[in-house]
């Protein structure tokens, strides 16, 4: 007869069905607790967001933001999963492009940093789940995207039938928590109600509304509410679909890194014989050739346009600069989508495609010598300044491009190129667009010898009122050297920028401090009084 287990000893385990049915439980009670704090994590970004960016101007509070969220990411992430070296540098990228907007107040540059922040925390919410990021082709990576995409818009329902199966699946909710809960959800129900109807009542009478705003000591603003909770909430949901992908991964991330990835396209490809498309390298290849030939001759070398064109070197000089950049971009385009589709790569295509590459950056030097001797007509401009920004990316695109096309290493062109974007617009905000458009059209002004002829041309001041913070110390510390007239054309525009900066980013508000705006304030206070 067998043994009955004594009173209060463990019962063994009855096979492994049983086993396999216990470890689920486990790891099902384990993700229920994951989801509890989760929550609390989304919460706590989206209450985060709400105080520290909406209706706040843009600055440091971006960065406190972002931070927050690598560090929940990083908080939710199991311990024995690894991840891939060559995506530590995500994070930290991350937080670069997020420190710029405390850095520079330039509306178009701020844009464009958010953008790469928010782009490189999506990247890191993917690499923290287990995906190779920094290893993909563009096209898995662009999956990668759509992916990471639908859990963040998504995934908080995971994260809430979690928090429902713990609360109410696994016991029955004890004689207190039956007495209350109908309580709770009562008050949450008809709170809102409430308000609404006071706010009514306090429109509708002034006693109502006075003897309402000494009792609660504050005023009730419906609409502000509503505003406010609809951002926590919003914020909150995408926080927490991000967090559960960290916190529970995915094994289809986890299984495509780029091993065989990078190998075999993620898409099937019409293949091409390299024999067509070195035929078509060719054919451009020599018309390629024929327009540099004319460069040389007439854009380098100086020979005279009146009779060859019927146009003057100047104006020769300065048409058709961005149709040149779009050469280049189709170019780079091309190069991508021989190097994914040919079959074979003999000598001569390579040849002809490294040829393709050193036309191409021929090109883009003829257009930025066009550029060079526009602006050394018109001044420079915050455009002219991202033109110049986007000849020295393509630049760096092309010498990556030859370095792909040399070494046969065509999947790690989109990777060069992103690098290659990257750096630039490091760049970019180090140096500061309208800091520097500023400085050199001062010096125009100020300075004969910056000029073509050495004659002082006037100071632009409808442009110079349309810049931000960037551009006010240098505007400030060149007032002095100025005529009389454009002293007071822009001492009314400092004046003018004071007050919007005031209203638009109080000098008070600790979440905005950006230290452009600081150093403007700084250089306007040195201003003569009124």
């Amino acid at each position: 007869m067998p043994r009955m287990p004594e009173s209060g000893a463990t019962r063994p385990i009855d096979g492994p069905s049983e086993r396999r049915s216990l470890e689920a439980k486990g790891v099902a009670v384990l993700k229920d607790r994951l989801a509890a704090r989760i929550a609390a994590l989304a919460v706590a970004i989206g209450l985060a967001a709400e105080l520290l960016v909406d209706r706040h101007a843009l600055g440091i509070n971006v960065a406190i933001v972002v931070a927050a969220v690598l560090a929940a990411a990083v908080a939710t992430r199991p311990s024995g999963r690894r991840m891939d070296s060559l995506d530590l540098w995500l994070a930290p990228a991350a937080l670069l492009f997020a420190a710029f907007v405390a850095i520079r107040a330039d509306t178009a540059l701020v844009t464009i940093d958010v953008i790469a922040a928010v782009t490189l925390v999506g990247a890191s919410i993917a690499s923290l789940a287990g995906a190779a990021v920094t290893r993909r082709t563009l096209a898995a990576g662009l999956l990668l995207a759509a992916e990471v995409s639908v859990a963040a818009g998504l995934g908080a329902t995971a994260v809430l039938n979690a928090i429902r199966r713990s609360a109410w699946g696994r016991r029955a909710p004890s004689r207190r928590l039956a007495i209350l809960a109908p309580i709770a959800r009562g008050i949450l129900i008809g709170f809102p109600i409430v308000v609404v109807f006071a706010v009514l009542f306090a429109a509708a009478d002034p006693i109502f509304a006075s003897l309402a705003g000494r009792t609660l000591s504050f005023q009730i603003n419906l609409d502000e509410v509503w505003a406010r909770g609809v951002v926590v909430l919003g914020v909150a949901w995408i926080a927490a679909g991000l967090l559960w992908l960290v916190a529970s991964g995915d094994p289809e991330l986890e299984a495509r890194s780029l091993g065989a990835a990078a190998s075999a396209p993620s898409m099937p490809l019409r293949r091409l014989g390299a024999t067509e498309a070195l035929t078509v390298l060719v054919a451009l290849d020599v018309l390629f050739g024929a327009f540099v030939v004319l460069q040389l001759a007439y854009l380098f070398g100086g020979q005279d346009t009146v009779a060859a064109g019927g146009l003057t070197y100047a104006n020769y000089a300065r048409r058709g600069f961005f149709e040149l950049l779009a050469v280049v971009v189709l170019v780079g385009a091309l190069i991508g989508g021989f190097e994914s589709a040919v079959t074979a790569r003999p000598r001569t295509y390579v040849v002809a495609m490294l040829l393709l590459v050193g036309l191409s950056a021929v090109v883009l030097a003829s257009s930025f010598l066009r550029l060079r001797l526009y602006q050394d007509t018109y001044g420079w401009t915050e455009l002219r300044f991202y033109v110049v920004a986007s000849i020295g990316f393509l630049a760096l695109s092309l010498a990556a491009a030859a370095w792909v096309v040399a070494g046969d290493r065509s999947r790690w062109l989109p990777h060069a190129v992103s690098a290659a974007g990257v750096v630039v617009l490091i760049a970019i905000n180090a140096v500061g667009p309208q800091a520097y458009t500023t400085a050199r059209n001062l010096e125009r002004a100020t300075d004969p010898g910056t000029v073509s002829g050495g004659v002082r041309v006037p100071v632009d001041t409808e442009y110079l009122a349309t810049l931000q913070s960037d551009a006010i110390p240098e505007l400030v510390a060149a007032i002095p050297q100025l005529s009389s007239v454009s002293r007071a054309q822009v001492l009314v525009s400092l004046r003018q920028f004071e007050e919007r900066l005031d209203r638009d980013a109080p000098a008070g508000d600790p979440a905005a401090w950006n230290l452009s705006r600081q150093l403007a304030r700084q250089a306007l206070a040195t201003l003569p009084p009124r």
